[in-house]
């Protein structure tokens, strides 16, 4: 079953592509702006043949009312969608790439070198392979019908003062202590499985809150999350808006140019979303779609 937000986005789709009467989709390839999706189904088919949107979720509606062939995007988002919507769309073909995903900070943050302290303590001790275990794999099921549509308020800071004007000092752990302060954390909590809002109890959930209250614990600052739109997240962040942002945020040349990242934590694919009634099933019957 559709969900309701997924019908009205149809709706939208049809004004905004003037698909209404026409016979066939009028795009090939929808995508959200400003991601690598975008600039790989550009590299694949052609600016003209891809149509980007502000959401993951326009871009899959789009597939859905027919105004999109196919829509480009992380596998771990289309799972999400498929669980949402699984009569209307399916996920097909091989991995088209391996993104490496990391924290952005701002250019300089002396934060990256604590951070990375932490990631390489989790990754010692299983407890990063335990939480993407968590979220990265078929045991979980939570789904886009799941979640609020509000994405809260920033929660409160407590702590000691920013952590950007924080003195670093060795904790009793051996890894960088941050002495209380507050972490302003970036995060759209609308992007399963990072972080969310769920409907079944109203709480703040994801891999971001989880790894964060982990690195919480292990670095002693307190996190205060933020939401915010992706459109303008990685800027924001480079203005020194926010100490870091999570999101799942792929690490490419173009975004290091203005924002510091963590080392990776994760690689996660670019995949196919297409109609379950559609004959394609790889990405060279959607090239032949085009060259036909």
């Amino acid at each position: 079953m559709i969900k309701k937000k997924s019908i009205l986005m149809v709706i939208v789709f049809s004004l905004l592509l003037g698909a209404c009467g026409s016979s066939g989709p009028t795009a090939v390839i929808a995508v959200q702006k400003g991601t690598t999706n975008y600039d790989k189904a550009v590299e694949l088919v052609g600016e003209e043949n891809v149509v980007a949107f502000d959401t993951f979720d326009f871009a899959v509606s789009a597939v859905i009312s027919g105004d999109a062939v196919a829509a480009l995007l992380d596998e771990t988002a289309g799972l999400g969608y498929m669980g949402a919507n699984k009569d209307s769309v399916k996920l097909v073909g091989e991995d088209l790439t391996s993104e490496q995903l990391g924290f952005a900070f701002p250019d300089g943050s002396p934060l990256v070198a604590v951070i990375n302290a932490g990631l390489a303590e989790m990754e010692s001790s299983g407890k990063l392979e335990e939480i993407n275990s968590k979220y990265f794999s078929p045991d979980f099921t939570l789904d886009y019908d799941g979640i609020a549509e509000d994405v809260g308020e920033q929660t409160s800071a407590t702590g000691t003062g920013p952590c950007s004007e924080a003195t670093i000092t060795t904790g009793t752990n051996g890894l960088p202590d941050l002495g209380g302060c507050n972490m302003i954390i970036a995060v759209e909590n609308a992007y399963i499985p990072f972080n969310y809002i769920d409907l079944s109890d109203g709480k703040a959930k994801g891999w971001d809150y989880d790894v964060f209250a982990e690195l919480s614990s292990l670095l002693n600052f307190v996190p205060v999350y933020t939401p915010a739109a992706w459109d303008g997240m990685i800027q924001a962040v480079a203005d020194g808006q926010y100490d870091i942002a999570g999101d799942g945020i792929t690490i490419n040349d173009e975004r290091d140019e203005i924002v510091d990242f963590s080392t990776g934590y994760i690689n996660i694919a670019q995949r196919i979303m297409v109609s379950t009634d559609s004959d394609i099933s790889s990405l060279q019957d959607l090239l032949d779609y085009i060259n036909n």
